[in-house]
């Protein structure tokens, strides 16, 4: 549940996506790729964090100081990434130490938090957990979703965990749903009697598939497959 929740509340300079290229902007608007060791990246200007700070260059090369210090090592940027340094308050330039041909991919899986996160917690993803800011409750991040109640990180979670939608989030119009409660710990049984039988109780679920019959039959329920 961790991964689905640190993409629901963080923000990050670019995001995954089904494209081509498999990622997409987010709180960078472009990049240019000035010579092997050298990018470039502009920001998006009137992003303000969930807290109702402003995101800025600032924001990004603090970020990246706190996960230098204590980064994750599942991928090689920590060994690749020399620095970040701030060309202007919406422009900030990543040095490496060698040519690294995933570092858009890796951006995906770099949070950017708040000033107050930065100074409460680092960027350190903490004894038994893979997303930092997934531990706790608050407005940290940049995402389009507060976390309310709850945590989850790689290895615990609490049953149920809430989300609000965050009032200061970038996209315009976004997100068009005010509330979320995951479920984290339900059993297949408990899903489909909360999905078939109880109307309201579960909105969205995965069913078996020896489960496609009843879930057409229910009068709680609609069926989508893909």
């Amino acid at each position: 549940p961790y991964l689905y929740l640190s993409k629901l509340i963080n923000g990050t300079l670019v995001r995954s996506s089904g494209n081509i290229d498999g990622w997409e902007y987010m709180l960078a608007t472009s990049y240019q790729k000035i010579d092997e060791l050298t990018y470039d990246f502009i920001l998006r200007k009137g992003v303000l964090f969930q807290d109702g700070t402003p995101f800025n260059a600032d924001s990004v090369i603090e970020n990246f100081i706190f996960f230098q210090k204590d980064p994750f090592v599942y991928s090689d940027i920590h060994k690749r990434l020399k620095k970040v340094t701030k060309i202007s308050d919406f422009q900030v330039r990543f040095h490496l130490h060698k040519p690294y041909g995933m570092l858009l991919n890796d951006l995906t899986t770099i949070n950017i938090y708040s000033h107050a996160y930065l100074q409460k917690r680092g960027w350190s993803t903490g004894e038994g957990s893979t997303s930092n800011s997934t531990q706790e409750p608050g407005a940290y991040g940049l995402g389009p979703y507060i976390l309310v109640e709850g945590f989850a990180t790689g290895r615990y979670q609490t049953p149920t965990i809430k989300l609000k939608a965050n009032p200061y989030y970038y996209e315009k119009g976004l997100p068009y749903i005010e509330n979320i409660t995951l479920f984290t710990e339900l059993t297949s049984k408990e899903a489909i009697h909360m999905a078939l039988e109880e109307e309201g109780s579960l909105d969205i679920a995965p069913i078996p598939f020896n489960k496609k019959v009843e879930t057409v039959l229910s009068k709680y329920a609609r069926l989508y497959t893909k």
